[in-house]
């Protein structure tokens, strides 16, 4: 009798796995997984060269994971487990206290050497460039949540490797820049628990609040030497806009475990001046065609979706976006680069500015040298989180002629 309900199990777990994949095989393959925010394996076609050269089943392989029936819901529930038992770790995602969650970063030292050596290269360019041209230049580190959130993360994946990089970088390119790391302002002002209400638990970007005090942290620093420019906005002066109550907060790194996370005390909020009017000029470039002057497709775009996004709060990444200010009390014209932390802040910094030009080098295709000297700036500022120091947002030179 065992014998017999060990063969009907068998038989059972092959007809079912036979199952699943003949419905994997058959159902509308579907596109994009709007939880990943990614595109989805599709199946290739098979050719004999293909076949041959081994590229088809590697990627037919890729298409059924990707495509496997109810793919999500079982990857969701594998995830859900890893977290109930406690593993410090879930799909490369370091579980902190209460929940907080961040990319786990890099555990081996090179890596950082190579961070360090990359952005040394980086800066040297900059000083180049702004030497040559008479133009000021400033490196602002936006703390990412886990350098500055250490006791959501301590003994489980904050990396010293990473601290030891972000901490001696003031020092190692002081010949090459003014450096000024924002972590310790705000380690001086505030406690560990006001610190957490800067950042989402599920998203790796500052949030509105994060990105107001940041804000004001930079433009402080810079009225130090530009006495002449406007004092910060204060909260009052702003513009809070949020998303309905009952939307659902999709946090980046949510998404790397299918949203088990639960979102719901995430604030869906930004601040914004209070009318983009208020500018003399504003135009952006899009990733392909004409420049557009659309100011109001340009923030919030998404704000009203039943699933909201840290981009459909504020805006999305563009090569660049150039704000005019005839009302600015200074005639300073600024250059900043940026990664998507300075999204949330993209509306009312330039109010202390003649000019501002947001550049995002992951897409930004001119030269940067002739784009400073053709539009006349005086100020270079890099606004980058020490979680991305390296890669294609710094990547000044990939234009250059002399490079």
């Amino acid at each position: 009798m065992h014998a017999r309900y060990k063969k009907a199990f068998i038989v059972f777990f092959l007809l079912m796995i036979i199952s699943l994949g003949t419905i994997t095989l058959l159902k509308k393959e579907i596109a994009f997984s709007e939880m990943e925010n990614r595109d989805l394996a599709t199946r290739p076609d098979l050719t004999w060269t293909s076949f041959f050269k081994g590229d088809y089943s590697k990627r037919f392989e890729e298409f059924f994971k990707d495509q496997f029936f109810k793919r999500e819901a079982v990857t969701k529930v594998f995830f859900q487990s890893e977290l109930v038992i406690g593993l410090p770790e879930v799909n490369n995602i370091s579980i902190g206290k209460n929940n907080w969650i961040n990319l786990s970063p890099s555990k081996q030292k090179d890596v950082y050497d190579q961070q360090d050596a990359y952005l040394k290269m980086r800066l040297e360019f900059i000083k180049k460039i702004t030497k040559k041209n008479n133009i000021d230049s400033y490196l602002f580190l936006l703390p990412d949540k886990q350098y500055l959130l250490t006791h959501l993360f301590m003994g489980l994946s904050t990396d010293r490797f990473k601290k030891d990089f972000i901490d001696s970088i003031e020092d190692k390119n002081k010949d090459f820049i003014k450096v000024y790391n924002l972590k310790n302002d705000y380690i001086k002002d505030f406690n560990e628990e006001e610190l957490t209400d800067f950042y989402y638990k599920t998203d790796h970007h500052w949030n509105y609040k994060g990105a107001h005090q940041g804000y004001t942290y930079i433009i402080n620093k810079l009225r130090e030497s530009y006495p002449d420019m406007a004092e910060p906005l204060r909260t009052d002066e702003l513009k809070k806009y949020c998303a309905p109550s009952d939307s659902k907060f999709i946090g980046s790194q949510n998404r790397f475990v299918m949203n088990i996370i639960d979102s719901k005390d995430e604030e869906k909020c930004t601040y914004e001046i209070e009318d983009l009017n208020y500018y003399s000029d504003f135009y952006y470039s899009p990733y392909s065609g004409a420049l557009s002057t659309d100011r109001f497709s340009f923030v919030r775009s998404g704000i009203d979706k039943k699933h909201v996004s840290y981009a459909d709060l504020t805006t999305f990444d563009f090569p660049y976006v150039v704000f005019k200010n005839n009302k600015s009390a200074s005639n300073l014209k600024v250059a900043v680069t940026v990664d998507s932390f300075s999204n949330a802040l993209q509306t009312y910094m330039p109010y202390h500015f003649k000019e501002t030009h947001f550049i995002d080098f992951r897409f930004f295709e001119e030269n940067f040298e002739e784009y400073l000297v053709k539009h006349e700036i005086d100020i270079v500022l890099l606004l980058h989180n020490t979680d991305g120091l390296s890669g294609e947002v710094l990547n000044f030179s990939k234009n250059d002629v002399y490079e």
